[in-house]
């Protein structure tokens, strides 16, 4: 895969993954942290939330090989008190992440409420 509308069909496909209907809440999306380059991504994107706070990234592979190593590399990059949730959809990556000792809305639910929604039925 290397055209942009592919590319861009997959991203589009994600962000419907990860819409509100599905989520339960609405993601700004923004820059990803990391950005794709660094971990051999063809693109992506960043998705945030306030409350709880949520850092989470959607990114496009070339092949599979490619998005499970970056799984890994990206799971060992979190710091401790962080919890974090990941998985693969074809050659999508959802990474998301959030301090796990914070006040307020537990973020635990609603990464795992995202991991459903981005693994679940299209």
């Amino acid at each position: 895969m290397t055209s942009e509308k592919q590319i861009e069909t997959e991203l589009q496909r994600g962000r419907k993954l990860l819409s509100p209907k599905r989520v339960g809440k609405e993601l700004a999306e923004t820059v990803a942290d990391p950005t794709p380059e660094a971990i051999g991504a063809l693109a992506g994107i960043g998705l945030t939330l306030d409350d709880p706070a949520v850092q989470g990234n959607l990114y496009v592979f070339g092949s599979w090989d490619k998005s499970e190593r970056a799984v890994k590399k990206l799971k060992s990059s979190v710091p401790p008190d962080h919890y974090q949730v990941a998985g693969m959809n074809g050659v999508l990556v959802f990474f998301a992440r959030a301090r796990s000792d914070g006040e307020g809305t537990n973020p635990r639910y609603l990464l795992n409420n995202m991991l459903s929604a981005f693994s679940g039925n299209e």
